[in-house]
C-alpha cells in the first residue's frame, strides 16, 4: 500500500472515530442549536431598516445553509467511507478449503 493510500485510510478512519463518538454529537447539537438562534428574526436588531434587515436575512441564511451543508458533508464522507468499505484491502483472506 503506497503513502498516500495509508494517509487517506488515517484520515478517514479519525473522522469516523469522531462523527460516531458522543463529543460530535454534543458539538453538532451546539451547532444546530446556533443555526436555529440564528433563523430566528427575534435576534434582529430593533434599530435596523427594512434594507438592513432584509441583508441580515439574505446573510444569516448563507451562513445556515453553509454550516448545515458542512455538517452533511462531513457526515456524508463518513457514510461513504464506511459504504465503500475501504479497510477490506487492509483485511485478513481466509480460505475454504473442500475436498473433492
Amino acid at each position: 500500500m503506497d503513502k498516500d493510500r495509508r494517509e487517506f485510510i488515517k484520515e478517514n478512519n479519525k473522522l469516523v472515530r469522531f462523527v460516531e463518538s458522543e463529543e460530535w454529537t454534543f458539538v453538532k447539537g451546539l451547532l444546530m442549536e446556533k443555526i436555529n438562534d440564528m433563523q430566528s428574526i427575534m435576534n434582529l436588531e430593533g434599530t435596523l431598516t427594512p434594507e438592513q434587515i432584509i441583508l441580515d436575512i439574505k446573510t444569516r441564511r448563507g451562513i445556515v445553509e453553509e454550516l448545515v451543508r458542512w455538517v452533511k458533508e462531513v457526515e456524508g464522507k463518513v457514510e461513504q467511507y464506511l459504504a465503500n468499505d475501504v479497510n477490506d484491502s487492509l483485511k485478513e483472506k481466509s480460505y475454504i478449503l473442500r475436498e473433492e
